[in-house]
């Protein structure tokens, strides 16, 4: 059998006493779910610029179809009253179920510039410009909010991971110092050993926040679970001229709960956290053993100026930091490798 069932019934017994799910069972598969498949599609031109500058654009486009998606069957639907009485099965439990039911689509503006030196050095910048859509990002997560069973299309909206803009400059520099290089070409090897073979790298991210819903924090629909139920919204949540700082990232009095027995009509994802600044850097050294064994000794420097990148803001009604930000993300940290070429 393809699927879990709730539970037996038969024409003369459509409401059996039995209630709750099956013993040993916590979640229930589509006997009819299809194979999830992924589409791409995307166009580009190139182009050389002056001094050897290449140009790159590109839109990148994808969609996800029959994507797995969980959620919870036998909700009731939202009103007053007995939850029971306003369940498809009044006398059997919530369960989980999961169904090849949910897509994504992606669409993205890509920008790139390259450059090589004849000194050694390369030179990247990318620009990325997208937008990622489904009605969950996880498929071993419930239904985005506000996670409404009988009508998936409220949970649509920005992806978990959608992050609007990206931009990432990258660099390589092998330093023309050192024994075969524009200077000082013909220093001895122990010379050599000091000043030459050093060679730099870095990267420099810079992209905006992650989107965030605003949740009820309770089961305010009266749906016998609290699905990821958003809050009502009211005005603004960042009106112009809004500062918004770790202890008010948004404005907490543009939400409250819905009236009982209704959903919220704010949206999945509809808000954005702080953006992120990082900076790596690495700085390395090689020693020639022989022709063609290398040593390489490797300092990395992961947020070399220990910029404060913050997390999301709390974003429960329930919770009493309602819209202060708790979190941030890894401080510098500084690592050490060393690496045999052949």
């Amino acid at each position: 059998f393809p699927y879990t069932t709730l539970f037996r019934s038969s024409l003369d017994n459509p409401w059996p006493t039995q209630t709750g799910a099956p013993p040993g069972s916590n979640q229930s598969i589509n006997r009819f779910d299809r194979t999830p498949y992924a589409m791409e599609w995307n166009f580009g031109i190139e182009q050389l610029l002056p001094k050897g500058i290449k140009l790159s654009v590109d839109y990148v486009g994808s969609g996800g179809r029959r994507l797995v998606q969980a959620r919870f069957q036998n909700m009731a639907v939202v009103g007053s009253g007995s939850i029971a009485s306003r369940k498809p099965v009044h006398n059997a439990s919530t369960f989980a179920w999961r169904a090849t039911d949910g897509n994504s689509n992606y669409d993205a503006l890509q920008m790139k510039l390259e450059r090589s030196f004849q000194s050694g050095l390369t030179f990247m910048n990318s620009f990325t410009w997208s937008k990622s859509l489904d009605t969950v990002s996880d498929a071993n997560a419930a239904i985005g909010p506000p996670g409404y069973t009988n009508n998936l299309s409220l949970s649509r909206g920005p992806s978990d991971f959608n992050v609007p803009f990206v931009n990432t400059t990258s660099f390589v520099y092998d330093l023309p110092i050192g024994r075969g290089k524009k200077y000082a070409s013909s220093m001895g090897r122990v010379p050599d050993t000091i000043i030459g073979g050093w060679e730099t790298s870095g990267i420099i991210n810079i992209r905006s926040g992650i989107g965030y819903s605003v949740l009820a924090g309770s089961d305010v629909a009266n749906l016998g679970i609290d699905a990821g139920q958003v809050a009502q919204i009211l005005s603004a949540a960042v009106p112009s001229g809004f500062n918004q700082t770790r202890t008010a990232w948004f404005n907490t009095s543009a939400f409250q709960l819905p009236v009982a027995g209704t959903l919220g009509n704010s949206s999945r994802n509809f808000l954005i956290g702080p953006a992120y600044q990082d900076v790596d850097f690495a700085l390395m050294k090689n020693f020639r053993i022989v022709e063609r064994l290398k040593l390489q000794f490797r300092t990395e420097t992961f947020n070399l100026f220990n910029h404060t990148n913050f997390g999301n803001p709390t974003n429960s009604l329930a919770s009493a930091n309602f819209g202060q930000i708790l979190s941030a993300n890894s401080s510098r940290q500084i690592q050490f490798g060393l690496k045999l070429l052949w």
